[in-house]
């Protein structure tokens, strides 16, 4: 098995840990997502795009909808010009939809051929030329996730904080599909400059659970030595090469 994430279908853990600090456990997390993936499967449409600034929401609209049978295009963008693009080939931005008390939720599939036939597109940032979309299966996407455990030995409990975006694999991987492969949580916000990740740090003192933070040089290049990590494991970044001069601005490895 690529992962451990059937462990934790009815565990009363939390996974995503509010800006309030109110918790969504795994059990109410994946519930949520079976009321989705009922209301997906209602739709004809095979292909999906899904966009959502949210982790939470993206998290639960990206299961439902692998559960419902449907393929994903996660594009790193949704403007007016690749809506109508993607339309012209009938794939439609998926929403959040409040399932019918006569619908019933779909009983969640988690076996290696779901894994396996469960189909996700990203794309490239085409920042060297044209955007490449990149296919990828739940089973691979997971086995990824089991290297980065192998890799990297954490603590039983952590929370991902995460200055990138869930819409690219760094970031899903990291921030979303780890903390739900392991039991760890990750915080729903995303953060956009070094004192909200500190700031955030010490919202979730109380948590007495410590934390990793997923970021990238060029958020990492603007630290400061006085923006003090707290309670922080260590620090990952990706996409890019990390300027001499940084690391020594980090309290963490």
């Amino acid at each position: 098995m690529c992962c451990h994430f059937r462990d934790y279908l009815n565990s009363p853990r939390i996974l995503c840990v509010k800006a309030d600090l109110s918790g969504v456990s795994f059990q109410e997390f994946w519930q949520d997502v079976a009321g989705q993936a009922a209301c997906i499967k209602q739709k004809t449409t095979p292909v999906w795009a899904l966009w959502e600034q949210d982790s939470y929401t993206f998290l639960v609209l990206f299961f439902a909808a692998l559960n419902a049978g449907k393929k994903l295009l996660l594009p790193p963008h949704r403007i007016r010009d690749l809506e109508q693009e993607l339309a012209q080939q009938q794939i439609y931005f998926l929403s959040r939809t409040e399932p019918k008390p006569s619908l019933e939720p779909i009983k969640i599939n988690v076996d290696d051929q779901f894994l396996k036939d469960a189909k996700v597109s990203f794309y490239t940032s085409g920042s060297t030329g044209q955007a490449k979309k990149i296919p990828r299966n739940l089973m691979q996407l997971f086995n990824e996730v089991a290297g980065l455990e192998a890799s990297f030995k954490r603590e039983q409990q952590g929370i991902a904080l995460a200055t990138v975006s869930h819409q690219h694999i760094y970031g899903l991987l990291f921030k979303l599909l780890w903390p739900v492969a392991s039991g760890r949580s990750f915080y729903q916000p995303q953060l956009a400059f070094p004192e909200d990740v500190a700031d955030a740090q010490q919202h979730l003192t109380d948590f007495n659970v410590p934390n990793y933070v997923i970021s990238s040089p060029a958020l990492l290049k603007r630290w400061t030595a006085d923006v003090v990590l707290k309670d922080c494991i260590n620090v990952y970044s990706s996409g890019g090469k990390l300027d001499s001069g940084i690391r020594p601005q980090l309290n963490r490895p």
